[in-house]
């Protein structure tokens, strides 16, 4: 008689399991007016989109993922401020679980975003980060949004958990560092060292800089020939700086060796061929500056060799000019651009930082 009660035990047990078992595995049918406003979505009719989706979550208030598209749709369709309403009033709503809190939270960040209140995006965010977020999406943003405002200090603790190679974090320091250089120089330089530590050549461009900020005029000066020397490629950021303070000081001689020096080490620098021919055309040196726009190697329709040469015929050979006029005018319609040694991005504007990958210091001029 035991033995039949333990098998009838066994049998039911295995029932319900199996009747749960099937229960849990059968798939939450999704309502009709949810699928639909999806459609239209994927269609490109955000307008009705919204409409089934606000069926969709009027027929189950539970259907967090209806309103949450509604109020992104609205933010793509540049309603913000109504986007804004209903992610607010999701983000408070009780008992949500958490992976959908988060996704709420950043579609509310996105939303402030949109409306240039970064402040408050900024503070969302941090909730989101608080609420288990630790997406690199989620990071990146915060740091970017700290950038805008300006907030350095904050950027460079977030940068922390983005940038797992010290090396790398370091340069972002160097890069901090250069930020803070006109508003707090003494706080500037603690990220500058940084770079020191790691051997990051920006270090020492932006350790120049530091020194010319702190009114140590002639030290600044000797750092900057000496970096400008060892890596030409700072040509662009750091000579006319270089070019401005040895001209007042009368230092004419010592410049020219500097703009010798980094053309011989980097005969493409255009930068310093430009700041050279400058300098050699107002110094009366005409056959000099010839020879020297004579002897580039950059195609004869490149903007930059098109500039070098108006700039020298305009003093040497009016009639030339005129060899150079459809030349000209494509190039007016060509920009400078600047492209990302380790991910390709490219911008117009320069900046020491890829927005794309953030790698620091690794844009080139093409």
């Amino acid at each position: 008689m035991i033995y039949f009660i333990i098998i009838l035990s066994v049998f039911f047990l295995a029932l319900l399991l199996i009747t749960f078992g099937r229960y849990r595995g059968t798939p939450k049918k999704l309502p009709k007016n949810y699928i639909k406003g999806l459609e239209l979505l994927s269609d490109g009719d955000s307008e009705r989109a919204i409409e089934y989706l606000n069926r969709a979550w009027k027929e189950d208030p539970e259907n967090i993922d209806a309103y949450l598209r509604v109020g992104d749709i609205l933010r793509e369709m540049g309603k913000a401020n109504s986007a804004i309403m209903i992610h607010r009033n999701l983000s408070v709503k009780p008992l949500i679980p958490r992976d959908k809190k988060i996704r709420v939270l950043k579609s509310l960040a996105e939303d402030y975003i949109a409306m240039k209140k970064y402040g408050e995006a900024t503070k969302v965010l941090i909730k989101s980060m608080h609420e288990g977020d630790e997406s690199q999406e989620t990071a990146r943003k915060l740091l970017w949004l700290f950038e805008m405002q300006e907030e350095w200090e904050k950027a460079y603790e977030t940068a922390r958990n983005i940038f797992t190679d010290r090396k790398k974090l370091y340069s972002y320091g160097v890069y901090v560092g250069m930020k803070l250089l006109k508003k707090d120089p003494d706080r500037a330089y603690h990220y500058i060292r940084q770079g020191f530590k790691a051997k990051i050549p920006l270090a020492k461009l932006a350790n120049a800089f530091y020194l010319l900020e702190k009114e140590d005029i002639n030290s600044g000066i000797k750092e900057l020939i000496n970096v400008l020397k060892e890596y030409p490629s700072y040509s662009e950021s750091g000579l006319g700086v270089l070019e401005k303070l040895m001209f007042d000081r009368g230092r004419f001689s010592e410049i020219e060796s500097v703009y010798r020096d980094i053309i011989e080490k980097d005969p493409m620098n255009i930068t310093a061929i430009n700041h050279y021919v400058d300098f050699l055309l107002k110094k009366g040196d005409k056959n000099k500056a010839l020879d020297l726009i004579t002897n580039l190697n950059l195609p004869d329709n490149h903007p930059d060799t098109l500039h070098l040469k108006l700039t020298v015929y305009a003093e040497t050979d009016i009639e030339r000019i005129k060899e150079l006029t459809p030349m000209l005018i494509r190039a007016c319609k060509s920009t400078r651009k600047y492209k990302c040694r380790e991910c390709g991005y490219e911008t117009e504007v320069f900046d020491w930082k890829c927005p794309n990958c953030l790698t620091v210091d690794s844009f080139v001029r093409v």
